[in-house]
């Protein structure tokens, strides 16, 4: 069984990759130690819901962000 990657882990990688398109998805996922399976299940689970898709994707997470603190794009 592998590491398990919480929502917060799996999006710094999605936005690694996503920032260095020059590199073969397969090659990304063996130096990062994820599967292509599951990098591209969470890249559509991304593209979906963003953080909090990959959150409800992810059913032993608690909640990603504590309350009061909204997360946007605008914020990084």
């Amino acid at each position: 069984m592998g590491k398990h990657y919480n929502p917060l882990q799996k999006e710094f990688l999605i936005l690694r990759y996503k920032n260095n398109m020059g590199i073969k998805l397969a090659d990304f996922c063996d130096a990062s130690g994820v599967s292509i399976t599951a990098f591209k299940k969470w890249l559509s689970h991304y593209e979906d819901g963003g953080l909090e898709g990959l959150n409800r994707a992810d059913a032993r997470s608690p909640e990603v962000l504590p309350e009061g603190i909204e997360r946007t794009e605008e914020s990084y």
